[in-house]
C-alpha cells in the first residue's frame, strides 16, 4: 500500500512531535548544566550537547516516521530499516565532517583566536564544505535518504 503525499506529510508532521520533545529536554538540561555547573568550557558544551543531539534529534524524527508509515502500510517497521539507515547516514556524515572541520580550525587557529571565533569560523567553514558535498553529491544522498 503506497501513502498519498497528504499522507507522507501528515505522517512527517507527526513525527517532529517526538524530535521536539527531544529538543525540549536537551535545552532543559544544557539550562541546569549552565546554571549549576559554569566551571565547564565552551567547546565542551557545543562538543558534548552537539554530538548528542547530533544522533538524538534525527533518531527520534526518522524513527518516529519509520514507525508512523509501517503502522499506515501494514507492513513490518523491518522493511522500512534501510531507509531510517540512510537518513541516519547522512546525519552522522554531517557530523563527523563538523568534528573534522571544528577540530582542524581547533588545532591550527587555537592559539590566536578566541573560543567564539573559533566557533563561528569552524561553523562557517563545516556551512560551505557540507554544502557544496551536497551540491556536488545531490543525487547520491537523495537515493541514501529515499532507501534505494
Amino acid at each position: 500500500m503506497e501513502l498519498s503525499p497528504d499522507e507522507e506529510r501528515h505522517i512527517q508532521n507527526l513525527s517532529v512531535i517526538p524530535a521536539a520533545i527531544v529538543t525540549y529536554v536537551f535545552i532543559g538540561l544544557f539550562v541546569y548544566l549552565v546554571r549549576n555547573n559554569s566551571s565547564l568550557s565552551f567547546l565542551f558544551y557545543v562538543a558534548y550537547f552537539g554530538v548528542a543531539f547530533l544522533l538524538a534529534m534525527p533518531i527520534a524524527l526518522f524513527l518516529s516516521e519509520v514507525m508512523l508509515v509501517s503502522r499506515r502500510t501494514r507492513r513490518p517497521v523491518t522493511s522500512y530499516a534501510k531507509k531510517f539507515l540512510g537518513k541516519m547516514s547522512i546525519f552522522v556524515l554531517g557530523g563527523i565532517l563538523s568534528g573534522t572541520v571544528f577540530g582542524i580550525v581547533d588545532l591550527t587557529l587555537s592559539s590566536s583566536l578566541d573560543e567564539s571565533v573559533l566557533l563561528v569560523l569552524g561553523g562557517a567553514m563545516w556551512f560551505g564544505v557540507w554544502g557544496t558535498l551536497v551540491i556536488r553529491f545531490r543525487k547520491r544522498l537523495d537515493r541514501l535518504s529515499k532507501g534505494d
